[in-house]
């Protein structure tokens, strides 16, 4: 855009302020698509609001608006901000994970049995262990 327009324009204040600002949009999009992204939850927004030092009403999506974001000054904090993406993203799979292996444990049985002299059930049965150990090395 800014590129098109007449050489002696370049060297105007104007153009200059545009450009760079232009700049800044192209570098704070992306981190700002990433901070609206399903895996960014209540206490990643809040590490963002205390790097910041801004008060970002992320609860009201309808409120907040991209002013809001432009004046957190992302870009001054993009690392820190990135870092926590990333982590965001990392805890999202591992959560994910953890659902997994809770569903397909939650209804697991473990079966007890007599061992020796003892009246009551205290070891696992033969069949289980296998079973059990087999389990554990999949998940």
């Amino acid at each position: 855009m800014c590129m098109r327009l007449p050489k002696d324009l370049k060297d105007w204040n104007a153009y200059k302020e545009l450009k760079a600002e232009i700049d800044n949009l192209k570098e704070v999009l992306p981190i700002i698509i990433d901070i609206k992204k399903q895996q960014i939850k209540d206490r990643h927004w809040n590490a963002i609001c205390e790097i910041t030092g801004k008060n970002l009403d992320y609860e009201h999506e309808d409120i907040m608006n991209f002013n809001d974001l432009l004046d957190a000054k992302l870009l001054d904090y993009s690392e820190e901000v990135i870092d926590i993406i990333d982590s965001a993203e990392k805890q999202q799979k591992i959560e994910k994970q953890l659902n997994e292996i809770n569903d397909n444990w939650k209804d697991y049985e473990f079966e007890f049995s007599s061992w020796g002299q003892r009246d009551q059930p205290c070891i696992l049965g033969g069949l289980k262990v296998a079973e059990i150990v087999e389990k554990l090395e999949d998940d």
